[in-house]
């Protein structure tokens, strides 16, 4: 009798043969559900007329969402079960996604893969995932393969596996070499998972991985910021994950109601290297969701965190004293900070460097970023921190909170890049401020290309290196420092560069620092920047504010070095003539 995992594998494989030999214009593949998995009913929805699974999280008193993948283009049907449409919006808003409603149906087309809210009249809504494909998962057959089943688990989630997978792990990670434990459809009930090096758990569409309720089935862990437990515990692992598009469900508000929530953490990731999430749905984390502590090399893409709205403490993506983190094409839906830049007094005291958001749809009730605060900026120092093309739908429900809100009075932050980021308010959320920058110790931020669709476009901006760069509420542009301070964005003492969108773009690449050809920078001690040309012949280095105004001018032959101390902070034009050939490229002085 061929077992499902491998029919399943000779179906997909008939598929891919079909569309080689004819192409269609849109593939769907609906995700198989793992047994028993809730249905809505709120909802009903199709893409291009098969219908897919919402799933109900009324257990955890969350938002309802559907999932599929897909290629070229699908047209969705979201149906209401009950109920009048009167009225609907999709976000993020900056997707311009067109819709038609009839009765009680929105129909919408989508011609790439997209994270989406629904807001219907009445309170109601519901998230969306369009996906691609996954790109070579593991196969159950694969030399480095490991069926969980193998274990002899129970698959039904009758009963804890907490040692029998963490036995499975161990085991792996003892032979050496990459490692993929693979768990097929079912549920798998467990205590805390220890995760060792080398090993991924892969998780197929239709498994769940669903925590204990029992404070027994609960490791006790150092605490690295409010919790003494978490339901996964990565410690000292190396090349280790978790990735599938399989779901976890960390049940917060079920053990938040017997009294044990706060204290286990979601994912707690301590002094890590390499480690990496892809594509999972992780479900109801009470506390500090995904948390990597002292970690280098640390990534989640395409990861969808959906918990319970009753604050606090549910944080999204929280990095605490990292290095080289990334945060790509994720989601987020809950009650507290979205993201998080931190450095928490119980952890060593060391940098956050090199840490990238970029491309995630990000809804909570708190900030959508909080980078430090009051006793949570503990670290030498901050830099080089990007939020890069995201969609901040809703922060600040409660009205005290900020959509990016940046307090280091007592940790020096510097280079904080806010990039073509768009902020919206959803139905239900308050009035609040747009940005919040506090703190004598903030460096260089830059804001630029930022889109609000808010009617609420205040923000309190105390102290740092300001720019901004184009900046647009409302569909109106910012154009000059008095414009951004008659609008509420600056106090009235403000002294930060506002640019108007009519400012010729410059190719600036992506880094903390850049330079023209022939030309590097580099660091000099605690003084300043250096320059370095490295020249055969004459050359000619000028250094412009952006407005265009000329800072420093240098010029000479052989290779030289000059002192860039004292320009102070901003982004800076670098116009260089070496050997005869002119270029423009622009550096950012710290």
């Amino acid at each position: 009798m061929i077992n499902r995992e491998i029919a399943v594998r000779t179906a997909g494989l008939a598929v891919a043969l079909f569309a080689g030999l004819f192409p269609l214009s849109a593939a769907v593949t609906v995700y198989p559900s793992y047994p028993n998995e809730p249905a809505s009913t709120q909802f009903t929805a199709t893409a291009d007329g098969q219908a897919i699974l919402v799933h109900n999280s009324a257990d955890f008193q969350s938002i309802d969402f559907a999932r599929f993948t897909f290629t070229g283009s699908v047209t969705v049907a979201v149906t209401l079960k009950s109920g009048t449409l009167d009225s609907c919006s999709i976000s993020p808003r900056s997707y311009n996604i067109a819709f038609t409603k009839s009765g009680s149906t929105v129909t919408f087309t989508l011609n790439q893969p997209r994270k989406l809210f629904l807001f219907f009249s009445g309170g109601r809504k519901m998230a969306l995932f369009a996906e691609a494909p996954e790109v070579n998962p593991p196969k159950l057959g694969d030399a480095n393969v490991k069926n969980i089943k193998d274990y002899s688990v129970d698959t039904t989630g009758a009963t804890v596996q907490t040692t029998k997978i963490n036995n499975a792990i161990a085991e792996l990670s003892a032979l050496g070499g990459k490692r993929i434990l693979y768990f097929p459809r079912g549920v798998y009930l467990t205590g805390t998972i220890r995760m060792k090096s080398n090993v991924t758990l892969y998780l197929a569409p239709d498994a769940l991985i669903t925590a204990s309720t029992n404070t027994n089935d609960y490791a006790t862990i150092p605490n690295y910021g409010y919790g003494n437990s978490a339901f996964v515990f990565f410690d000292s692992t190396n090349n280790a994950g978790i990735m599938g598009r399989g779901t976890m469900c960390a049940r917060g508000f079920s053990r938040k109601a017997i009294g044990m929530g706060r204290d286990v953490h979601g994912y707690k990731l301590h002094s890590c290297k390499n480690t990496v999430f892809n594509g999972v749905y992780l479900l109801d984390s009470y506390t500090w969701t995904w948390h990597p502590v002292d970690c280098d090399t640390i990534s989640a893409t395409n990861t969808k965190i959906i918990n319970m709205m009753v604050k606090w403490w549910d944080d999204g993506y929280d990095f605490d004293v990292t290095r080289d983190g990334l945060v790509e094409d994720c989601f987020f839906y809950g009650a507290d900070d979205a993201t998080c830049i931190k450095g928490s007094p119980r952890v060593p005291l060391k940098s956050n460097e090199r840490i990238t958001f970029r491309n995630c749809v990000l809804y909570s009730w708190a900030n959508g970023v909080r980078y430090g605060y009051s006793s949570e900026a503990n670290w030498s120092y901050s830099k080089n921190i990007r939020f890069e093309n995201n969609q901040y739908v809703c922060y600040g429900a409660d009205g005290v909170e900020r959509g990016i809100k940046l307090d280091c009075g007592a940790a020096p932050s510097d280079s904080i890049f806010v990039i073509n980021c768009a902020f919206e308010r959803a139905p239900e959320a308050g009035v609040d401020n747009l940005f919040g920058i506090y703190g004598s110790k903030v460096g260089y931020v830059l804001f630029d290309h930022v889109v609000s669709y808010r009617p609420d476009n205040r923000a309190d901006i105390q102290t740092g290196a300001i720019e901004i760069r184009c900046m647009t509420l409302n569909g109106t542009a910012i154009s000059s420092r008095t414009d951004a301070i008659s609008k509420g964005i600056l106090g009235s003492n403000s002294q930060a560069t506002v640019l108007p969108c009519s400012t010729p773009a410059i190719n600036r690449p992506v880094g903390e620092r850049t330079a023209a050809p022939a030309v590097s920078v580099a660091t000099a001690q605690e003084n300043g920047m250096l320059l370095h040309v490295n020249s055969a012949g004459a050359h000619r280095v000028d250094v412009l504010n952006i407005s265009g105004s000329m800072l420093k001018s240098f010029s000479g032959t052989g290779v030289r070095a000059y002192s860039l101390g004292g320009l102070g902070h901003g982004l800076c034009i670098v116009k260089s003539e070496i050997d005869g050939v002119r270029q423009t490229r622009e550096i950012i002085l710290r």
